[in-house]
């Protein structure tokens, strides 16, 4: 959004141009921002990222967030200041996927491609910790992907945010392929080939080695990125993950190294 500016460098997480239905020339931006923790600045966060986007355009924007923390209790929808009679303040919609817990069941009914995400979210988070749990909710989420009857491409496209989203440990993946292709064999139809899948995992090893690297940079600086052609070398997406998960929560890079190590 700025390349210099005394804040940062800010980077939104979706930001969309739709036109509105009634069909005029006129345009609005979508700022859509999905947080998975609770985060004290967040709410500042949105207020920066909406007033810099204005800034930048100059058109009217829609500021939308998705919360998708474990937190009840946290629900920001809201910023502003006043200073001598002047008053700034951004107010925006929140959605709390946590509040849609209790109707897991409506979700896993419904027709629409994003109650299926958000349930493939809430099962996330309940089977933390937890692979065999994890393992009956991801095969119950795909036997709902291929019965919906949707093309192809569609039923690809959400396999893999199911995919992404419920990862697994190597011997229930391997337990799973085998489980897809008795459901594809019932079905009548290969949804999901070795090549495509072996495709979709070095995306999704791509895309983790780029927070690593995103992570190191931001806690350790240039120290820490010479780490990355080491942590280059490993291909197993768990262990990206576990090292990840380690990078977060560390506060010294000897941590990091020793999780390399392992």
């Amino acid at each position: 959004m700025a390349r210099d500016a005394e804040l940062g460098r800010r980077y939104v997480d979706k930001l969309v141009q739709v036109c509105r239905l009634e069909g005029d020339e006129s345009w609005v931006s979508v700022h859509i921002e999905v947080q998975g923790d609770a985060e004290d600045v967040f709410a500042r966060r949105m207020f920066t990222y909406h007033y810099r986007l204005f800034d930048r355009y100059a058109r009217p924007l829609a500021s939308l967030a998705v919360l998708a923390d474990d937190s009840p209790g946290w629900r920001p929808d809201g910023f502003g200041y006043e200073v001598f009679g002047c008053r700034m303040r951004l107010d925006f919609p929140a959605v709390k996927l946590l509040d849609w817990e209790p109707d897991l069941d409506s979700l896993l009914e419904s027709d629409n491609a994003f109650a299926l995400v958000t349930a493939a979210h809430l099962l996330t988070r309940q089977t933390r910790d937890r692979p065999q749990e994890r393992y009956a909710a991801k095969i119950r989420l795909l036997r709902i992907l291929f019965v919906r009857g949707w093309q192809r491409q569609r039923i690809l496209d959400l396999f893999a945010v199911l995919d992404w989203l419920l990862w697994l440990p190597g011997d229930l993946e391997k337990k799973l392929a085998e489980d897809i292709r008795q459901i594809e064999e019932e079905q009548q139809m290969q949804y999901v080939t070795s090549i495509e899948r072996i495709a979709r995992e070095e995306g999704v090893s791509e895309g983790i080695l780029m927070g690593i690297e995103d992570l190191l940079e931001i806690k350790f600086g240039e120290k820490g990125l010479q780490l990355i052609p080491e942590i280059g070398r490993i291909s197993d997406i768990e262990r990206l993950r576990e090292i990840r998960r380690v990078i977060k929560e560390s506060q010294s890079l000897d941590e990091v190294e020793m999780a390399i190590s392992r």
